[in-house]
């Protein structure tokens, strides 16, 4: 019984009881926290789709850094808006900012490093990114530190990733088109 619960995880099963009441004490209990922990299982799962659900639905990918060992995890939704096949992106920090382009790092930078100190609560840019397809596309970037240790040592930081290259052209578009009005004496026509 106690091996199909710790090494499958069939937290079905149940011990049967004996007819001794200490041992009947102890079965019931363990019968209740198996219970608890399928409830927790389940609950679980169902907040984890949850949050694949709106995060697909809100078009932001996901990405977790775990400081203290150097990795980044990114979820399929993030892959999926830099052109990537699942898990070939690279997992490691310098890897990322060498996507970020030039113009653009020492602004994340400075940003992360005043989320990291704990100077500032999270960290918001707009920057350009390299995709797989070696095009350059413009993405919002959200996240915090998310975990300090006794210390306030940054130990994990995660955020949202989102495509906001429409936003930005449409935004250079009206700018351009607003000063060509701003700048010009004669009627003009602006034709699509």
């Amino acid at each position: 019984t106690f091996h199909q619960i710790a090494s499958k995880k069939n937290y079905q099963t149940t011990a049967n009881l004996s007819k001794f009441s200490e041992f009947n004490q102890m079965i019931t209990s363990f019968n209740s926290m198996i219970k608890e922990i399928a409830e927790r299982d389940s609950i679980i799962v169902q907040n984890q789709e949850r949050l694949t659900l709106a995060l697909v639905g809100s078009g932001q990918g996901l990405w977790d850094w775990d400081i203290v060992d150097g990795s980044v995890f990114c979820d399929k939704q993030l892959n999926k808006i830099l052109e990537f096949p699942e898990n070939e992106l690279s997992k490691t920090p310098s890897d990322w900012l060498k996507r970020i382009h030039h113009q653009d790092r020492s602004k994340l930078k400075k940003l992360m490093v005043r989320n990291l100190s704990g100077s500032s609560e999270f960290v918001e840019c707009e920057l350009r990114i390299l995709n797989k397809n070696k095009n350059w596309i413009w993405i919002t970037l959200f996240g915090k530190v998310a975990q300090r240790d006794s210390q306030n040592k940054a130990l994990r930081m995660t955020g949202v990733i989102f495509d906001s290259s429409q936003k930005h052209f449409a935004n250079e578009e009206n700018k351009l088109l607003s000063d060509i009005f701003k700048n010009t004496q004669e009627p003009a026509f602006v034709f699509n």
